[in-house]
């Protein structure tokens, strides 16, 4: 009989899938409900978010869980979960540090490591753009924007003040154990950002090659962490690649978007690594590889309200009928309702070099974008 593994956050799918491929039975629950979680998946829809996660986990079988993307924001509803459940992840405790950027910016700072500075409240703060107010409960770029004192209460509940760095968006992805840390790969960020959501995450391309340096700069940052903070199993960190080098703006304590394109990459099962560096303390030597192949992924937001017809839920599944990876992931359901801004479909590529994949992955981004009426 396989083990389940309970996975929730608000999109699950990538870690679910992974996890079937290891042998593991996911049991699911987040947002989407997507069309292709893996056929064995037991699948539920959250109503709400994050605490219709909770009655999700009372209701499935008993086993492990992890979280993915939204809920490193809830240490109380990750502390709810773990109560009858073996947590394979970052505590409530560990959460309520890293996640705070006034903590994490003293920690790094004091390491030697570059973090921009941060403020509680805008007073005295210029207005022309060279400040961003952020919420600290967001995630995939959402609910960040420049300041220009134009956006509401200055120091409205939960926001916070980073100073904005111009640069390279880069997602590091670690695996840590024992106070250590493991580089996986590093993806630069895609940003399709709307007046409304200037900097939203619109996919990744990997795996990024850095020099030794700056490598060696990430692993050590890696290591602190782990260390500072007791994370545990994989783990992100966003940075800004600029003229003074590498800064970390935050960091992701769960499975990341760009996971999926080291497997890929690299060839490993991220499921696995998770599991044995959370369960037993062990990282893996090395997961990267020689000469890898260039894979990104684009995704796409709804420019309107629509329902998804059966035919274009069957059209994107029909995408996916050969090879061994799938060319389009996080498939709606038919008669699933999307409003504007919310993601539609996420499309995937891969190529020898990283101009050919941007090549490749804009065909295949309006390719979709075409069956999906534009």
């Amino acid at each position: 009989m396989r083990e389940s593994l309970l996975i929730v956050g608000a999109s699950v799918r990538a870690a679910a899938q992974s996890a079937a491929r290891l042998g593991l039975l996911p049991v699911c629950g987040d947002l989407f409900g997507d069309a292709d979680l893996p056929d064995a998946c037991v699948g539920r829809v959250a109503r709400s978010f994050p605490g219709d996660l909770v009655r999700i986990a009372e209701e499935v079988p008993a086993g492990p869980w992890m979280y993915t993307g939204g809920l490193e924001n809830h240490p109380r509803v990750v502390a709810k979960i773990s109560r009858r459940r073996e947590l394979l992840g970052n505590s409530p405790a560990t959460l309520r540090g890293v996640r705070d950027p006034f903590i994490l910016g003293r920690v790094l700072v004091d390491a030697g490591f570059l973090f921009p500075e941060c403020r509680e409240s805008s007073d005295g703060l210029p207005r022309d753009g060279r400040w961003l107010r952020k919420q600290r409960r967001a995630s995939g770029g959402l609910r960040v924007e420049r300041w220009s004192g134009k956006c509401g209460s200055s120091d409205a509940r939960g926001s916070y003040y980073q100073r904005y760095l111009d640069g390279l968006p880069l997602g590091v992805v670690y695996i840590a154990a024992a106070g250590r840390a493991r580089l996986v790969g590093v993806s630069e960020q895609i940003v399709t950002g709307t007046p409304q959501a200037p900097f939203r995450y619109g996919g990744s391309i990997a795996p990024l090659t850095l020099p030794p340096p700056q490598r060696e700069y990430l692993s050590a940052l890696g290591d602190v962490l782990a260390l500072q903070f007791d994370l545990r199993g994989l783990f992100g960190v966003d940075l800004i690649l600029a003229a003074e080098g590498l800064w970390a703006i935050e960091v992701n304590p769960r499975y990341t978007a760009s996971v999926e394109l080291f497997e890929r990459a690299f060839s490993f099962n991220a499921i696995e690594l998770h599991l044995a560096a959370c369960r037993d303390g062990r990282l893996p030597d090395s997961t990267t590889k020689p000469q890898a192949r260039w894979h990104g992924k684009s995704i796409l937001y709804s420019g309107r309200s629509q329902r998804v017809p059966s035919a274009v839920t069957s059209a994107l599944c029909g995408l996916n009928a050969s090879g061994a990876w799938p060319a389009v992931a996080d498939i709606p359901r038919a008669g699933t309702d999307i409003a504007p801004g919310q993601p539609v479909v996420t499309v995937f590529a891969e190529a020898a070099d990283r101009s050919a994949l941007q090549v490749e992955l804009a065909r295949r981004t309006e390719q979709v974008r075409a069956l999906l009426g534009g």
